[in-house]
């Protein structure tokens, strides 16, 4: 009985087949970064519904106008936005793909005239670029990352106001004093009695408290 082995081209060959069919599955849900494998995720299937996904996660929306009859969408998808570093610019933001046709009334209003064009809207709405053909790589790069800045100096982080005294400066709370002033304790004015015939024992000292005269109907009065 004879064993055949493989040749190490077979095995190539086998390994690179499932890793594109793991990519290509990869591609249809989040994509992936590597080179002839790259995938943007689309939202929508219209304009409306994945604005409100972007705007629910306060992110930029990338909506890009397509022809299915135009060479110049087809080399457009090819050698740009399946470029890798074009998918791993759009990540973070939230695409979707529409009809140049179809979205006719959405591409005047923002005054594009052919396809393929694109556009980067913020949550509120606000176009902040657009482009239309002819179309490069770096032309899609240089305008998300515009997109951004732009986004990021519109939306600036502040801190809160300083509570503002009388004469409109900074006023800090009174710091606490280091040492506690307490009430000073109450002098001890009760008195004693000691019984007369009652034996001072070691077990039963006297107190030495302020004494008092007592009257005695036998000896007189003596200091208790």
């Amino acid at each position: 009985m004879t064993v055949r082995r493989w040749h190490w081209g077979t095995w190539m060959a086998a390994g690179l087949t499932a890793l594109l069919t793991i990519g290509a599955l990869a591609g249809c849900g989040e994509g992936i970064y590597w080179p002839g494998v790259t995938s943007i995720r689309w939202h929508g299937p219209t304009y409306p519904e994945a604005h409100a996904v972007a705007r629910k996660a306060d992110k930029l929306t990338f909506v890009y106008f397509r022809n299915w009859y135009r060479k110049e969408c087809t080399d457009f998808e090819e050698h740009v936005l399946r470029d890798w570093e074009v998918v791993a610019e759009t990540r973070p933001l939230i695409c979707v793909m529409l009809d140049f046709d179809w979205d006719r009334p959405l591409a005047d209003r923002w005054e594009l005239k052919a396809a393929p064009a694109f556009v980067i809207t913020a949550p509120d709405d606000e176009v902040l670029a657009r482009q239309g053909p002819p179309i490069t790589k770096q032309d899609v790069l240089r305008a998300i990352r515009g997109a951004r800045e732009k986004r990021a100096t519109q939306t600036p982080k502040t801190s809160a106001p300083a509570r503002a005294g009388r004469a409109g400066t900074a006023e800090s709370a009174p710091a606490r004093p280091r040492t506690s002033q307490r009430a000073p304790a109450a002098a001890d004015t009760t008195t004693e009695p000691i019984v007369a015939d009652q034996p001072v024992l070691p077990s039963n000292r006297p107190s030495f408290r302020r004494r008092a005269l007592l009257p005695c109907p036998r000896y007189g009065l003596f200091v208790a």
